[in-house]
């Protein structure tokens, strides 16, 4: 028997997928074991989790063709580990929790929790996803979501939970922090001087993301460096001539955590679609001054330790930047080690555990 059988929709590097990576190890620590299923196949986080001694089950619902074997060996996973709880992450991963909780063996003696992960999401491209959910939304034991502005949001488009937790994502400050080793290695490596004012920005090329902005703001803010960190980056930074001086793209990266240490401010540009940003918070945890657009829960994560904008603004941004820019370097690391603290008392590790260790020993004295 598995305690816990998280079913996502895949396990690339995206943060509600590194999410689960730090989560699952930690409740099974408290005693809960833990399997994962992805129904798209394999992906960088599947190594974490077994590395960590997750067992991983990988399907794959990318084709048609296969979708209805994949799901008669998703219904046998669950029959034969028997789990107290389906816990879902995403859209298609709730819905695929949902199928099989109402179509596997054992139902009774099970339950369901959703995971909701974003905010002001494009309807264009999930409208029919956020429709299908909402019709479905009060078949769960209980929903959880990572942000205030994703539970407005989904209310707003007709979610009806029985139960509904909002419980932040929470960072390791641990391995995010402030290096000065690690930070003049590579400031070095990329050309930058010690006094060199960095702004880092993490996140795949996707108009939820909003480079545009991004760069366009950067081109106007005299000594900014700007680190653009993620899948499409280096591509996209082609198509900006003007900017490329100052501004460079390391495409996707795995080690984030040691990038972060050349930075001196984290930018979060997004448009739409952020929950509880994953970079944002994870760059404050390292010392970093955070400018965020207020999108998604940004407000909540930085407090009073940074500079919130309105998305889609460029001359915004570029004030924003400039501000800091303009700061003597010792009080902007003064302020960067603010954002940690505040990260450290409000959105610690322990803290994301510790709500989902409670949540499920609660729904477990309902189901008894």
């Amino acid at each position: 028997m598995t305690d816990i059988v998280h079913i996502i929709s895949g396990l690339g590097g995206g943060g509600a997928e590194n999410t689960l990576a730090q989560l699952a190890p930690r409740l099974a620590k408290n005693g809960m074991s833990q399997t994962v299923i992805s129904l798209t196949g394999d992906g960088v986080i599947a190594g974490r989790l077994e590395a960590e001694g997750i067992p991983v089950v990988r399907l794959d619902f990318r084709s048609v063709r296969s979708r209805a074997s994949n799901f008669i060996r998703l219904l046998s996973h669950i029959h034969s580990m028997r789990p107290k709880f389906l816990q879902g992450w995403m859209y298609h991963g709730d819905l695929a929790a949902t199928a099989a909780h109402m179509l596997a063996p054992g139902k009774k003696n099970r339950q369901l929790v959703w995971g909701i992960r974003c905010s002001n999401m494009d309807i264009e491209r999930n409208g029919k996803l956020v429709r299908w959910g909402a019709i479905f939304s009060n078949i769960p034991d209980a929903v959880v979501a990572n942000s205030e502005v994703g539970v407005n949001v989904h209310t707003l488009h007709g979610y009806r939970p029985r139960r509904l937790e909002v419980i932040s994502n929470g960072v390791n400050l641990d391995h995010f922090r402030p290096d000065s080793r690690e930070r003049a290695r590579l400031r070095q490596k990329f050309g930058l001087s010690d006094d060199a004012v960095v702004a880092i920005h993490t996140a795949r090329v996707d108009p939820m993301k909003d480079h545009q902005t991004l760069l366009i703001a950067t081109e106007s803010v005299r000594g900014l460096n700007l680190v653009l960190v993620g899948q499409g980056t280096r591509e996209f930074l082609a198509s900006y001539p003007n900017v490329c001086g100052k501004v460079q793209a390391l495409g996707r990266r795995e080690d984030i955590a040691s990038l972060l240490t050349v930075g001196d401010i984290i930018v979060s540009s997004s448009a739409y679609g952020e929950g509880f940003s994953n970079a944002l918070a994870e760059g404050m945890a390292a010392g970093l001054v955070p400018v965020a657009t207020d999108v998604g829960d940004s407000e909540k994560i930085m407090g009073d330790t940074g500079i919130l904008i309105p998305p889609n603004d460029p001359s915004a941004l570029a004030h924003a930047l400039t501000q800091l820019v303009s700061i003597p370097h010792d009080d902007l690391r003064r302020r960067g080690l603010l954002a940690r603290k505040r990260i450290k008392d409000e959105f610690d590790i322990k803290r994301m555990t510790d709500r989902f260790v409670d949540l499920y020993i609660d729904l477990s004295k309902i189901q008894m």
